[in-house]
């Protein structure tokens, strides 16, 4: 048996890694020196690890140890979580997280625009363009939650809910088709979610190759002393809870998902002031945004919101995106 696991490569060279990542450095060189190796271990664990490439061969990343496999290697490698300035995330825009200020004239403007019959020519076509689905589909809110895990699967309270009122609006507002993945997939195993996910949205897209857009919808998790002001706005008198873009940066499509999700932050910045926290970059995830050049995670409000605000929110999202796709059909 020790021989078996001894022969396998990827094992002997996590167990080296972690090895050398548990030797002492002096407190001033530690952030500097993991950072300076990091991006030398990541392109060897591709080639060792298949987990950790989205190139390798389909076979090498079926079923859950995919996602949990990963897990592991996360936490046992530091490294892992840096990306090349030594933090785990870089935001592209200042948090504005106290700016409560409302542009009415603007958010007037937008809703001139929603009723432009003109949006886009996939109303005559009937053919999907947008796939909205949720990886973590069970997240709930802290006023309809599970004995206090803001978990639930009834999919009335949880992201699917959410994710279905963006749903409506692109269709009803926009006449944009969408294609609404309501599958649970971090049920019953949370660690293989994101493998469970990736498996619909590769069926979707190979039976749908009209879809241009790919957005996972989830909510952030805070603790629960948290006062989450982070999350918290209101357009008009309305309670909204606040959007955070999300990008995965350790993959092919990156730059071009990158290019995207600035569209959508300015577009936002344009219709309702100071409700995008702007675009988050993380490495060396992924989400499975490799699949699509158009791909956005959004986190919708947090745990501590209640499900109506996120489902505010998504109206909005509704919008905003029904903007940026109506741009893109025009060529703008």
């Amino acid at each position: 048996m020790l021989s078996g696991i001894f022969k396998n490569k990827a094992f002997i060279l996590a167990c080296l890694l972690i090895f050398n990542f548990s030797i002492p450095i002096s407190i001033k060189n530690h952030i500097d020196e993991k950072t300076k190796n990091a991006a030398i271990y990541k392109d060897i664990l591709k080639q060792s690890v298949a987990v950790m490439n989205d190139n390798a061969a389909k076979e090498e990343k079926k079923g859950s140890s995919y996602g949990f496999t990963k897990n592991i290697l996360v936490s046992a490698l530091p490294f892992l979580h840096l990306n090349e300035t030594g933090y785990e995330e870089v935001k592209i825009k200042k948090d504005t997280t106290n700016d409560t200020k409302d542009d009415t004239s603007k958010l007037v403007a937008a809703k001139k625009k929603m009723n432009d019959s003109t949006a886009t020519d996939n109303k005559a076509t009937n053919k999907p363009l947008v796939l909205i689905y949720h990886t973590h589909a069970t997240e709930s809110f802290k006023d309809k939650t599970n004995k206090g895990t803001y978990r639930s699967r009834n999919n009335n309270e949880n992201m699917v809910a959410v994710g279905k009122e963006m749903v409506d609006v692109l269709k009803n507002e926009y006449g944009i088709e969408s294609i609404h993945d309501t599958s649970q997939h971090d049920y019953p195993s949370y660690n293989a979610a994101y493998d469970n996910s990736l498996k619909s949205a590769e069926k979707i897209l190979k039976d749908n190759p009209s879809i241009k857009y790919v957005f996972d919808i989830h909510r952030d998790g805070l603790p629960s002393s948290n006062n989450n002001m982070k999350y918290k706005a209101k357009v008009g008198s309305t309670n909204v809870a606040k959007v955070m873009i999300v990008l995965g940066m350790d993959h092919k499509n990156s730059g071009k998902n990158l290019k995207f999700a600035d569209k959508v932050n300015n577009q936002f910045d344009k219709m309702y002031p100071s409700i995008c926290l702007g675009v988050t970059k993380r490495e060396p995830y992924r989400y499975n945004q490799w699949l699509s050049s158009n791909s956005i995670l959004f986190e919708v409000g947090s745990n501590l919101n209640n499900l109506q605000d996120s489902k505010n929110t998504a109206k909005l999202m509704g919008r905003v995106i029904g903007e940026v796709i109506k741009k893109d059909m025009k060529g703008k």
